[in-house]
């Protein structure tokens, strides 16, 4: 099987030009994930005080809201890849993914970290692997089981470009959070649209 390529070039373009054209709605997409934020630290201490119970079911919600916040924009950037318009009051509307969701984190994440416990290289490989499933959970409805198995399909020959390509997203990022977090409101979408991008991709090498 041949190796399969990423364009990180060409998925960052695109990230680019999509937010210049959805700029108002990635922005007021930003700026909920900072609301959200920012009720969970300060609100919600203020509510619960000492009360640790209280806190924990609070965090609990906040966990909740922000998962089913998440699948909604991968389904808004999924469309706006399609050439469509987002809609802000769509990314609070798919929880009937939250548990499909939920769970497929939970088998990633465990088997990211079941990996570094074996050695970091098989770590890696294993994150890399899998890392498509919650996309497939969001964009296909698939099950969490099925959802990795088809990410390791998407990414069989294609893992050290995913790296290279992973490692260029973080980095576009992380610039955008130096530049005194302002710029991490248009390098986020950026990347995330991006993400998308190269995710599109691999589905069409495959």
């Amino acid at each position: 099987m041949r190796d399969k390529s990423l364009p990180t070039g060409t998925a960052l373009r695109t990230g680019w030009s999509s937010f210049k054209e959805h700029w108002p709605f990635m922005v007021a997409m930003m700026l909920t994930y900072v609301a959200l934020d920012v009720v969970s630290t300060f609100v919600f201490t203020a509510i619960a005080g000492d009360n640790t119970l209280v806190l924990n079911l609070l965090n609990i919600i906040y966990i909740v809201v922000v998962m089913v916040f998440t699948i909604g924009v991968v389904k808004e950037g999924l469309l706006i890849l399609a050439g469509k318009k987002p809609t802000y009051a769509n990314l609070f509307k798919h929880w009937n993914l939250f548990i499909n969701y939920f769970i497929v984190n939970i088998l990633y994440l465990a088997l990211s970290l079941g990996g570094l416990l074996l050695l970091i290289f098989p770590g890696v490989i294993w994150a890399l692997k899998f890392s498509l499933a919650p996309i497939l959970v969001i964009d296909k409805k698939m099950k969490p089981i099925e959802a990795l198995k088809e990410s390791a399909r998407l990414t069989m020959g294609a893992k050290w470009d995913l790296l290279g390509f992973y490692g260029v997203l973080v980095f576009v990022e992380v610039l955008g959070i130096l530049l005194l977090l302002v710029g991490a409101i248009v390098t986020i979408p950026v990347a995330w649209i991006a993400l998308l991008y190269g995710y599109r991709h691999l589905q069409q090498e495959s």
